[in-house]
């Protein structure tokens, strides 16, 4: 009786650290907008405790924690982001992810919002296969920008004036 008691006790406990340990490697810090003298509007992001840059931001108007991501060409959205924000699927198109190949779909994003930095018609893919993730930040997004890294801390900024 004792045993079964104690091993469901370590199985209940293994349950809450596992859980409790998930969230803490995906939690993220508030993105910091900021403003210079010259007028560049930016934000400041904290790397997560998982190594990545996480942020929320808007896409349509839905918000949407974004995870940055370089290494994507397009901004990358759920199929269920898709539908809530109101993004059109346009054309079929096979991807290159980490994981190998998949199915997805171009499109355009209107109104993309991280801080105060707001940029109109983004390309973005639609990835069915995103499940829970919500949204990689990528290129198609970050190169109308300025962005560096220094040790813990990406700094992604809009020059003042300029439009894309």
């Amino acid at each position: 009786m004792y045993l079964a008691a104690f091993a469901l006790l370590l199985g209940m406990l293994t349950w809450l650290f596992s859980q409790y340990s998930t969230h803490k490697k995906n939690t993220f810090h508030e993105t910091s907008a900021f403003e210079t003298k010259t007028g560049d509007i930016g934000v400041r992001l904290l790397k997560s405790r998982s190594g990545h840059y996480i942020a929320r931001g808007k896409i349509n108007g839905q918000l949407v924690q974004f995870l940055v991501d370089t290494g994507a060409t397009d901004v990358v959205v759920s199929e269920k982001l898709a539908i809530k924000a109101g993004i059109k699927k346009k054309r079929k198109v096979t991807i290159m992810t980490a994981n190998g190949q998949t199915k997805g779909w171009s499109a355009n994003i209107i109104s993309l919002q991280l801080g105060q930095i707001e940029e109109h018609d983004v390309r973005a893919v639609i990835v069915p296969s995103l499940g829970d993730m919500h949204a990689l930040l990528g290129m198609s997004f970050l190169e109308r920008l300025t962005f560096a890294q220094t040790g813990n801390e990406l700094i992604i900024k809009k020059q003042h004036g300029k439009i894309l």
